[in-house]
């Protein structure tokens, strides 16, 4: 953020509290930093409960885990809402390498991917941007292509490496056989991530180990042709999955959101994604309820079914529509508590916003990186569409590294620091504490039009 931006922020944030608020926000961040920071949480979701991908027994016991802690962290009219919805269930894969040796390869069936046998030759494809994979399209058609994983936040109108689902579009579009994503880890780990389903109907997509990728690598560089057989299968069924929501404060007025996600892909219990940023807003809740019903009305959304498709979210927001214009701001929280990283809040299409959440941060001596980024495979996007001030917060690691161990079997609560968690509920406390507490907040909601206008701007600076 330039010089400028935190000047104009700086005004954004400052002396907008009534008297006494900041005494009793400060009582509040005293409780968050006195606390665990929600570990007790992550190891409840993650060590008794397992791995809660959404359909699943074990996401139904996260549901009433997270109903208690909600009633226990003071909020009111805690309830769930159901939604019915199609879960994905993984079967059988089996792949092996033909040519030029026969080595059977542990791969692992992203989200979303059906029934499918192929047979083709690998390509090894080191492409991160866009112009990239568009001029390598020729080169993909008819391959198995494994790329290379380099991590994105949000979509890359910058130029700047791919998500995972835009190299997959790719892929898909200039007509490759499959697609292998690579392991950013060392230890035979799969990595998974869900797929689009119209190209989890019509093309494969695996996770990698990072040792056989780099192995089949070794294959191609030598000039060897390289051919490998695939076969997986994975199903559809309809079930219901659910969000839980709880109130605090009056019951009509300006509404502060927290959200998270409480569901897990089905290879990993989710410490980091998203245990912990489920537990760090059960534990900020709790301290929130600390400033009296008077401060505002604060709503705590945990989300189900976001690994396939932020499924809860888009429900809430069809199910609340008539809600959204109290709605002031929405804070998501999700991929928190791993060392060593600094925490990272992204906020979509609103310059504004940024100015506002780092004015904040920098008034209660936090430092937290706020940048503008257009995400919308996050819980936030269905609000951010329909215009409401959103931001979600993270963790970050330097350029070209993404040293935590979500999306596979690794994401574990050992590596859930107790610390950065405590630090992460006192940040998400101090800024919706000062949202709610604001007597003079004047950030609106985007119009339609000005919202499709700056997704077009994307769209152009991406084609």
């Amino acid at each position: 953020m330039s010089v400028a931006a935190r000047a104009q922020g700086a005004s954004a944030g400052a002396d907008r509290l009534p008297a006494g608020a900041e005494r009793r926000l400060a009582l509040a961040l005293g409780t968050a930093m006195m606390g665990d920071g929600g570990v007790r949480h992550v190891h409840a979701l993650c060590d008794t409960i397992g791995r809660r991908p959404a359909g699943s027994p074990a996401e139904r016991l996260a549901v009433e885990y997270v109903l208690r802690a909600m009633e226990e962290a003071g909020l009111r009219d805690v309830h769930e809402e159901p939604f019915d919805t199609e879960h994905w269930f993984r079967g059988r894969t089996v792949a092996e390498l033909t040519g030029p040796v026969a080595r059977e390869i542990a791969l692992l069936a992203l989200p979303g991917t059906l029934d499918h046998d192929v047979e083709a030759p690998v390509v090894w494809a080191p492409q991160q941007t866009r112009e990239e994979f568009l001029a390598a399209a020729d080169v993909f058609a008819g391959a198995i292509v494994i790329n290379t994983s380099i991590p994105k936040v949000g979509l890359s109108g910058s130029g700047g490496p791919l998500h995972r689902g835009e190299r997959n579009r790719l892929v898909f579009e200039a007509g490759a056989a499959a697609f292998v994503w690579v392991a950013q880890r060392p230890g035979h780990i799969l990595p998974t991530g869900s797929v689009a389903r119209d190209i989890g109907e019509a093309m494969p997509s695996f996770g990698i180990s990072l040792e056989d990728a780099t192995f089949i690598e070794r294959l191609l560089a030598r000039g060897d042709r390289v051919t490998m057989r695939i076969g997986t299968r994975n199903e559809r069924r309809a079930g219901t999955s659910w969000n839980i929501v709880g109130d605090h404060g009056p019951s009509d007025g300006p509404i502060t959101m927290l959200s998270a996600h409480h569901d897990s892909h089905d290879v990993t219990v989710g410490a980091f994604d998203n245990a912990a940023g489920c537990a760090a807003v059960l534990e900020a809740a709790r301290a929130l309820t600390t400033l009296g019903s008077e401060s505002g009305r604060l709503r705590v959304a945990i989300f189900g079914a976001e690994e396939s498709g932020l499924q809860g979210s888009g429900r809430y927001v069809e199910r609340h529509a008539d809600q959204l214009d109290d709605v002031r701001f929405l804070f998501n929280l999700d991929g928190l508590g791993a060392v060593p990283s600094w925490k990272y809040v992204h906020v979509p299409m609103r310059a504004d916003v940024v100015q506002y959440i780092d004015a904040v941060f920098r008034r209660y001596g936090f430092r937290v990186e706020v940048e503008e980024a257009l995400a919308l495979n996050w819980d936030h996007a269905p609000f951010a569409l329909r215009g409401v001030p959103v931001a979600s917060l993270t963790a970050k690691w330097p350029p070209g590294t993404h040293l935590h161990y979500g999306h596979t079997s690794a994401d574990t609560p050992d590596k859930i620091d107790g610390q950065d968690m405590r630090l992460t509920t006192a940040c998400t406390v101090a800024l919706a504490g000062h949202i709610m507490l604001d007597r003079t907040w004047s950030l609106p909601h985007l119009d339609a039009e000005t919202v499709a206008e700056r997704l077009k701007g994307v769209e152009r600076a991406e084609s």
